[in-house]
């Protein structure tokens, strides 16, 4: 199975960090998962050519013209709060877990992600416990109940979005 992680053209380096973690990237594959892609974005990390975990493996770059092709041949999505990964995640129907970067002014993305993982589309997990968030037992099962974007709804997104600014 794969994983697709992305900043989209941000930096974000501590979800980065965080992703390349070897208790992570454990978590991960005793799960199944034996192959990541990370779009990397501005940030100057830059991870090890190798994954350190034996029997994964991984590939980096910092941007292409279009990610969906990594969205597409994704199993999970792990990708920073932004509105337009959000929605072109969620419109390929594909499972995400979303970490804002709350390091932006507003921090618009974390009320996005709650408000998204309310409606059950989502897991919203922050830097702060992330790890925590997938060394749970019960979050793969609750990842593999997350219901797709209603796309007949038109209303969906500004939906969201007036009852995010509300808050």
């Amino acid at each position: 199975m794969k994983i697709f992680v992305t900043v989209g053209t941000t930096q974000f380096e501590d979800l980065i960090q965080l992703i390349c973690k070897p208790s992570v990237l454990q978590v991960f594959y005793n799960q199944g998962y034996t192959h990541i892609t990370i779009q990397i974005g501005t940030g100057s990390f830059e991870p090890p050519s190798q994954c350190p975990i034996k029997g994964m493996t991984w590939e980096c770059y910092r941007k292409k013209p279009s990610i969906k092709e990594d969205i597409i041949s994704a199993d999970l999505m792990i990708t920073h709060a932004g509105a337009g990964s959000i929605f072109e995640t969620l419109k390929l129907g594909k499972k995400l877990i979303a970490v804002p970067n709350e390091s932006l002014m507003g921090n618009h993305q974390l009320e996005l992600a709650k408000a998204l993982e309310g409606t059950g589309n989502l897991i919203s997990a922050r830097i702060c416990n992330f790890e925590q968030v997938i060394s749970d037992p019960s979050i793969f099962q609750k990842i593999l109940t997350l219901k797709p974007m209603n796309l007949s709804n038109t209303q969906a997104f500004p939906n969201i979005v007036e009852e995010t600014l509300l808050i």
